[in-house]
């Protein structure tokens, strides 16, 4: 197929339906993740490329299933609790750290609710 043969589409398009800025779209151009060509300072992508992109492209946002209800377990191990310690860290040691790590969480978020005032 000629380069003649295939649709082209402005790089100001490409942003719009992809959901992201035009200086993505033309990041993505120079890495060659999108194939196109440009006139001056015009970028035009070729339509089969963005569909391949946007084929192969990961949805937006957090994969789904990585949340867990228990605290990481390095975050229970450096809080408080531990600070300045010499002592050995028990099992039970680390299961004290993450509850207190856990209030600490709801306290604060409790704090952060409270402060916020109502939209108008």
């Amino acid at each position: 197929m000629k380069a003649k043969d295939r649709s082209a589409i402005l790089g100001k398009h490409v942003a719009t339906e992809l959901g992201v800025t035009f200086n993505n779209v033309r990041r993505h151009f120079r890495r060659g993740t999108l194939t196109g060509f440009e006139t001056g300072k015009v970028l035009w992508i070729y339509a089969d490329s963005l569909e391949a992109f946007k084929a192969q492209r990961p949805r937006p946002g957090r994969p789904t299933g990585l949340l867990s209800t228990t605290p990481p377990k390095n975050r229970a191990l450096n809080s408080k609790y531990f600070r300045g310690t010499k002592k050995r860290k028990t099992k039970a040691d680390k299961l004290a750290a993450a509850e207190e790590e856990r209030r600490y969480q709801r306290e604060y978020h409790r704090k952060r609710r409270a402060t916020k005032t109502p939209a108008d």
